[in-house]
């Protein structure tokens, strides 16, 4: 045999031209690639790539540089290029999420640097057009004006210790009634304090700081003006509670049902009947509230524990005041039907229109406006006619009170 023929170690074959050969490459025999086995794929890599080797069975533990391929090594190694280019294309993906990320923080950035600017400036410009209205107009709090907080700090009129003293004629008007009171006594000369005087239906209310005032004041008018005239103190209101929630049934549905289930289920009995009266039914969406009058000591054995037992239920009790206040110009003490007001009084913003047609964000209440201009006072402004801070409100609930017999 030629030397240049090559023979296969393993079946001493010679190799043909087509024959699919591979050496060692330490001992450099030569072998079919079907006798050792080595797959294609791995005779393509060894093709290929000077990087890597084969060794035969005898050579394979040996030490040697290159990585050793065997018969399933071509597809371990195709496999680890293909896992290393999967990890690359990663890494790239994960690099440019990185890039758009960066440049959508830069822009955030920026974005809120404006929108920062853009407040500085609008901040500027309104301080700049509260300061011009404020000097221009009488509607906005000057700088001496009271806030809020200083308002309630102060201590509101309140008329509890004061008494009204009525006096009525069924033959003269309330002008004539206070004319002959000035004729026959000087207020100065009892030393009596009053408040205010006021006409009402045939007669005239004189208001009395104190009830001894009030007493001294009684007798002189009834010994001086005689049997034409009656002199006589004006009598409190009873107090007035609400019931909430209660559910009314077949069973709990009149008047006279309500007051006996009152009685019966609080330890009223001590009490009389009369005590206790029905005034209205208000309908709610859970039930309906209850506003009952009772007499000052059913009120304070009732507010003490702030329910009752009414039916199958326990409701709660509060303190129930009438507020008055008209929706055409926001003062309290009359409805709109009785109002002489020739034009409406917003009580958001206090404009000539209707609350419905108000497109003012600033708030401003009327009846401190007129209160400021009458009494030359300078109470704060700057909130609704319906707002539950308003002073004048805190002052009329006051007033109400003091109608009150709470006993």
């Amino acid at each position: 045999m030629a030397g240049d023929v090559h023979v296969c170690e393993r079946c001493s074959d010679n190799f043909i031209v087509n024959s699919k050969l591979v050496c060692c490459k330490k001992c450099k025999k030569s072998y079919h690639s079907q006798c050792v086995p080595v797959k294609d794929d791995a005779l393509k890599i060894l093709s290929k790539s000077n990087n890597f080797a084969w060794f035969c069975d005898m050579c394979k533990n040996a030490e040697y540089g290159a990585i050793c391929v065997d018969d399933n090594g071509g597809q371990a190694e195709k496999n680890k290029l293909k896992s290393e280019c999967l990890k690359q294309k990663e890494i790239e993906c994960l690099q440019r999420e990185k890039c758009i990320l960066e440049k959508l923080v830069t822009e955030l950035e920026n974005a809120s640097q404006l929108q920062k600017f853009k407040i500085d400036v609008y901040e500027k410009e309104l301080n700049a057009t509260k300061t011009s209205s404020s000097n221009s107009g009488m509607l906005q709090k000057t700088a001496s004006a009271e806030s809020y907080i200083q308002v309630l700090k102060k201590p509101l009129y309140t008329n509890n210790d004061s008494s009204v003293l009525l006096v009525k004629s069924s033959e003269r008007n309330s002008e004539d009634i206070f004319k002959r009171m000035a004729q026959v006594l000087n207020p100065a000369n009892l030393e009596v304090y009053i408040n205010s005087t006021r006409k009402i239906k045939n007669g005239v209310a004189v208001i009395c700081n104190k009830k001894s005032n009030l007493d001294k004041f009684k007798d002189v008018l009834q010994t001086q003006l005689g049997d034409e005239y009656v002199v006589d103190e004006a009598k409190k209101h009873k107090p007035r509670i609400r019931v909430k929630n209660v559910e009314i049934t077949d069973d709990l549905n009149s008047d006279d049902q309500i007051i006996g289930s009152l009685f019966c289920q609080n330890n009223l009995d001590t009490f009389n009947s009369s005590d206790i009266k029905v005034i209205t039914k208000l309908k709610m969406r859970n039930g309906c509230d209850l506003i009952l009058e009772v007499s000052p000591e059913v009120r304070k054995k009732v507010m003490v524990q702030e329910y009752v037992y009414i039916g199958w239920k326990r409701c709660a009790v509060t303190d129930h005041l009438q507020i008055v206040q008209c929706y055409k110009c926001s003062v309290f003490g009359h409805t709109d039907k009785q109002c002489r007001s020739a034009s409406a009084r917003c009580p958001s913003c206090s404009g000539n229109h209707c609350l419905k047609e108000c497109k003012s964000t600033n708030k401003s209440c009327s009846s401190c406006i007129n209160y400021n201009h009458w009494k030359k006072e300078n109470i704060a402004v700057d909130h609704s006619a319906r707002d539950m801070t308003c002073p004048l409100y805190l002052r009329y609930i006051s007033k109400l009170k003091g109608r009150i017999d709470y006993g």
